[in-house]
């Protein structure tokens, strides 16, 4: 039975690809991604004769319509499914790690519990990626890593103990730069971390309202 692989490709630096990513690349007759082709873009950088594959861009979209993305969900699943049943194994490429906030999980229970065959295969997440950028540790003895997603509420998990990491935080900048100022906590920033453009800043001041969507904020005890 032909096999899904949901692939995690990194942040950005394609040279943070996995050596088993590679491998299912090169064995895949079909490889998809969402159709913004970041993570497709990232593969290339790596593996060049990914332009030879068949390649399926999925209409995927960023809302909290929760009917608008189980609709485009399932749709892609349906693209999916109709190459494994002819079949071909798929390599869809998502950013990052596919365990972490990845659109790639809900296809996953969607193709399983259809009875189609899927695997995780990790990869590098973005905040691994951007301390080492940084140099800096997230989490050492005792402390805790408190992983946000930046759309929602901020405040609260201020107040946690330990590293706080903002992800995909570009949106919300001006506030948390109001809240870090007012709880007087140190922010480390980055933006489009191993992607064309990156930058490293060391104060959310230096960060403009207008930061992209890749921005990631960690703050320290």
């Amino acid at each position: 039975m032909a096999k899904c692989y949901g692939i995690g490709v990194g942040p950005g630096d394609p040279e943070l690809l996995t050596l088993k990513a590679l491998k299912l690349l090169r064995v895949c007759p079909v490889v998809a991604a969402p159709d913004n082709a970041t993570a497709f873009e990232i593969a290339r950088g790596v593996y060049e004769d990914i332009e030879s594959k068949e390649y399926m861009p999925l209409k995927l979209v960023m809302t909290k319509d929760v009917e608008k993305r189980e609709k485009a969900y399932r749709q892609a699943v349906k693209e999916i499914e109709n190459k494994l049943d002819e079949g071909k194994d798929v390599a869809c490429l998502t950013l990052g790690d596919v365990s972490v906030y990845s659109t790639f999980m809900y296809m996953y229970k969607l193709l399983t519990e259809d009875g189609y065959e899927a695997e995780i295969v990790p990869g590098i997440t973005s905040f691994c990626a951007s301390a080492a950028r940084m140099g800096i540790s997230l989490g050492e003895r005792e402390e805790s890593i408190h992983i946000i997603a930046s759309s929602y509420d901020l405040e609260k998990e201020l107040d946690y103990s330990g590293t706080k990491i903002y992800m995909k935080a570009g949106k919300q900048i001006s506030k948390l730069r109001e809240l870090l100022q007012k709880k007087d906590k140190k922010a480390y920033a980055i933006s489009k971390c191993g992607m064309p453009g990156e930058k490293v800043y060391e104060s959310l001041d230096e960060l403009g309202d207008d930061a992209s969507y890749y921005s990631l904020i960690i703050v320290k005890d």
